[in-house]
């Protein structure tokens, strides 16, 4: 999936990759199909557009089963970074994992063109 991937100690994954286009509502919707081919009970949040230190942007939670039962928070967002290429950053924590869950969030929102 070109995703490059990062996982902490305590099963926060967090995994980046570039999408080829300007459509972002397509990259959600290949997510939400990748997140039904590997998850089950996916559960999604409702999608937000925004702007994030100034990119527009948009925000999708979830929460899913991993392949062992177990419950996963799970979000994602999409940044225009240019008018050819969407980036995009979706971690993936145990759903009762408070303190990892907030640094995938400052993580998402931390992002800025590069």
């Amino acid at each position: 999936e070109d995703y490059f991937e990062v996982e902490g100690p305590n099963g926060l994954e967090l995994s980046f990759r570039t999408v080829p286009g300007a459509d972002m509502e397509a990259a959600v919707k290949a997510h939400i199909a990748y997140l039904q081919d590997y998850f089950t009970e996916v559960k999604l949040g409702d999608q937000v557009e925004t702007k994030i230190n100034g990119m527009d942007a948009i925000i999708l939670p979830a929460v899913a089963k991993d392949e062992d039962g177990g419950e996963r928070d799970i979000g994602a967002g999409w940044f225009l970074i240019s008018d050819s290429a969407i980036g995009e950053l979706w971690y993936n924590v145990d759903n009762a994992d408070q303190a990892n869950k907030t640094a995938a969030i400052a993580v998402l929102n931390s992002l800025k063109k590069g």
